[in-house]
């Protein structure tokens, strides 16, 4: 074998090059796309609206793709077999006005004739995502150190018989990337079930991994992410750990010290809320995969389930992550905390409560996102003054509604922005909505829902927020 001494100097600095861009960009692959999903909302009549996005790797080759396919199969008529549906680009439209961390406008990629538009969602900080300040990520300029992400979505309206287990999935070529990652397998499969017998009016929630599907970590410092959702149907949903899957039929290959319910190892997933919590103890990308699966809150019976999976990027930090605090700390109003830490409010009547968050490095201030409008019509939250800019306390105040669940989640986003990558972190809060038991007239006298009235006296009795109530007459001296 020769020695290095035998080869020249310029192929030794192509080595040395070579070697370097190993060292320092654990991403680097020919492969460009890191993720995907789907989702679909009924409109009647058997028709659905069905939307799906791929995400590329800004670091990889490039993705121009103007349609994905879509297979469909109901799994209890397998001999009808598969269909295959269109799904066409749908272009990004920036909201106005644009939230601080975005996202900003939309990035023009030239497909043929076509001009796709992709919204950005790098996990990097606002001066690297706003397009009016430079420098930018690859995703803007390829020649740009930060790396970044471009999310493209397909839609279409597609007539799905009555079935009682419909299975949709799709596949965007071409594979994954899995440089420095948990998994060996390249391919990539997202899918959803969905009963369009018992239950055809049924939609999809409103996932939380929309607003951001890939973040960063720090090695050594724990970290929660909110993969939970919002079903508006207002259906029961329950979150579980599973792989990332390859195909239409085969789970992912993991390394050595992962698997699919140990993605990170020591990660928890709570069933109710969806909250991810881990701390990583070394660097490199993680794939994370768990179904969301929505059941019927009165039978129980499940209704979907849909694929969903992150990714995860850690690395060692000089930053120190933002954490919450005091959670639920000056409860006002008729509520109460029990001991599985719900907050438990009587249909009808205004509380609020307040949450600290903060942030170890003095020179960061904190920013917030959340899905309380969503989860509680006609809630709101107010960021108060905090002891100084990285110590932030949120105020939340709701009006309880049952609505048609009486059991509530929502969830809390928030991040620093130290640069290039913040470190993000997020919450999970449920609330109980109890039934409300009004006994009127109150003058007569009495407490809360209790009053002592004299014979003869006329008392009348309501409820509100439940569907049924059974009353009963007790006679005699209490």
């Amino acid at each position: 074998m020769k020695s290095l001494k035998s080869y020249s100097k310029n192929v030794l600095k192509a080595v040395l090059v070579l070697l370097t861009i190993t060292l320092f960009s654990p991403e680097l692959s020919a492969s460009h796309i890191v993720g995907g999903g789907i989702t679909y909302k009924a409109l009647g009549g058997g028709r659905y609206y069905i939307e799906t996005f791929v995400l590329r790797d800004c670091n990889g080759a490039s993705y121009s793709s103007t349609a994905e396919t879509v297979d469909a199969i109901c799994t209890s008529n397998l001999r009808a077999g598969w269909t295959v549906h269109t799904v066409s680009h749908l272009a990004f439209v920036a909201p106005s006005p644009t939230p601080f961390g975005g996202p900003y406008a939309g990035i023009s990629v030239t497909s043929g004739s076509n001009q796709l538009i992709a919204e950005e969602i790098s996990s990097v900080c606002d001066k690297l995502l706003d397009p009016n300040i430079l420098p930018s990520t690859k995703c803007r300029n390829r020649t740009n150190v930060a790396q970044g992400y471009m999310k493209f979505r397909f839609s279409a309206i597609v007539t799905l018989s009555s079935c009682n287990w419909w299975r949709l999935g799709f596949s965007p070529p071409p594979a994954r990337n899995t440089g420095s990652s948990n998994i060996l397998s390249g391919g990539m499969y997202e899918q959803v079930y969905i009963n369009t017998k018992d239950y055809p009016s049924n939609s999809a929630p409103l996932f939380n991994d929309e607003y951001k599907y890939a973040i960063s970590s720090c090695i050594g410092q724990e970290m929660s992410y909110s993969a939970g959702g919002t079903d508006l149907d207002g259906d029961s949903l329950v979150f579980e750990l599973t792989c990332v899957m390859q195909d239409s039929t085969r789970c992912a290959n993991y390394r050595t010290g992962f698997s699919a319910t140990a993605p990170i190892p020591g990660i928890r997933m709570d069933t109710n809320t969806g909250l991810l919590t881990f701390t990583p103890r070394a660097a490199g990308t993680r794939y994370i995969a768990y179904w969301v699966k929505e059941y019927d809150k009165c039978s129980r019976k499940i209704k979907a389930k849909t694929l969903r999976d992150i990714k995860v990027t850690t690395q060692a930090c000089t930053n120190k992550v933002p954490f919450a605090t005091n959670k639920f700390s000056n409860l006002k109003g008729k509520a109460f905390l029990d001991s599985k830490g719900v907050i438990n409010v009587v249909n009808g009547d205004k509380i609020s409560w307040d949450e600290t968050f903060i942030d170890s490095n003095i020179t960061d201030s904190i920013h917030f996102r959340t899905t309380l409008s969503d989860a509680l019509p006609g809630a709101t939250y107010e960021v108060l003054a905090g002891s100084n800019r990285y110590v932030q306390i949120v105020r939340y105040t709701w009006t309880a509604n049952m609505g048609k669940n009486s059991n509530k989640i929502f969830s809390t986003f928030f991040n620093d922005d130290f640069c290039p990558f913040p470190g993000y972190s997020a919450t999970a809060t449920e609330l109980k909505v109890l039934a409300a038991i009004n006994i009127s007239p109150k003058s007569i006298g009495g407490e809360g829902d209790s009053l002592y009235a004299c014979i003869g006296d006329t008392v009348t009795v309501s409820g509100s927020g439940a569907t049924r109530f059974n009353w009963v007459s007790i006679s005699g001296d209490p």
